[in-house]
Order: C-alpha cells, then sequence, then structure tokens
C-alpha cells in the first residue's frame, strides 16, 4: 500500500516538472533546456503534497511567483538566530494576502480605530458613576 502512494507521489512530481518545462518559453532561440531552480522545484513539490491545479499559465505563474515571494520570507525569518520559532510552508503560500484575508472573514471598515480612551469616551459620552449592585434593589436571601 505504501509504495502505491510513494509511486503516485513520483508520477506526480514528474508529470509537473514535465507540464512546468512543456509551458515554459525559452528567451533566446539557442535555449534548449530551462534549469530549474531550487525554488521552481519547492514550488512542484507544494503543487504536488497540497494537489494544486490552475487552469492557465498565467495563473501558473502568478501562483509561481507568489509562493517564490512567501518562501524568500520564510527563509528570510528563519535565518534568524534570536527566533524561538520555525516558519514552514503550508497549503496557503501560493495565496495573496488578500485572498488570505478573505478567507478569515477579515472587512476593512475605512475608519480610523480610538487611538486612547480619551478619543474613545468622546465618543462614547460621558461614563456613568459606578453602581454598587449589591445595594440596588437586591433582596438578599440569606437576610429574608
Amino acid at each position: 500500500m505504501r509504495t502505491g502512494y510513494a509511486t503516485l507521489a513520483v508520477v506526480g512530481v514528474a508529470a509537473c516538472i514535465a507540464a512546468y518545462s512543456v509551458m515554459q518559453t525559452p528567451s533566446t532561440s539557442s535555449s534548449l533546456y530551462h534549469k530549474l531552480t531550487a525554488s521552481d522545484m519547492e514550488f512542484l513539490k507544494h503543487i504536488t503534497k497540497f494537489g494544486k491545479s490552475y487552469g492557465t499559465h498565467e495563473e501558473f505563474a502568478l501562483r509561481a511567483g507568489i509562493f517564490k515571494t512567501t518562501l524568500a520570507k520564510i527563509s528570510e525569518e528563519n535565518s534568524k538566530n534570536d527566533n524561538t520559532f520555525r516558519l514552514t510552508v503550508n497549503k496557503f503560500a501560493d495565496w495573496t494576502p488578500e485572498e488570505y484575508n478573505n478567507l478569515l472573514g477579515y472587512k476593512s471598515s475605512g475608519r480610523k480605530k480610538a487611538t486612547n480612551t480619551r478619543s474613545l469616551r468622546s465618543s462614547v459620552g460621558a461614563i456613568p458613576a459606578p453602581v454598587d449592585w449589591r445595594t440596588v434593589g437586591a433582596v438578599n436571601p440569606i437576610k429574608d
């Protein structure tokens, strides 16, 4: 059973590499082969691991660019010695920030937030005096 999955994974990576190579147009007529960079290989692994597919060559190129930018940010963050954590690639590594924020339900209101309590108080109005709810109209069942 495990060899079946391993074979499927190898075939998937090979298919991705073949598709990527076919879709690349050479920059000069003497260039017969396009060399894949390490980030290209990581992107192809990402596609295979998470079962991604893209409808057009333009979308493939766009997602590859986003993925490479994300991969560079991850590498930069992981290279810091004072971090107590490590970042890694997940299924959202080829998403734009807008797509990810939509997933989280983020909606920009366009208004500025209150920066201090003084501006908050002026927008709410006067704050009432404190009330001791233990003495206001409450019946104490223990004393009664």
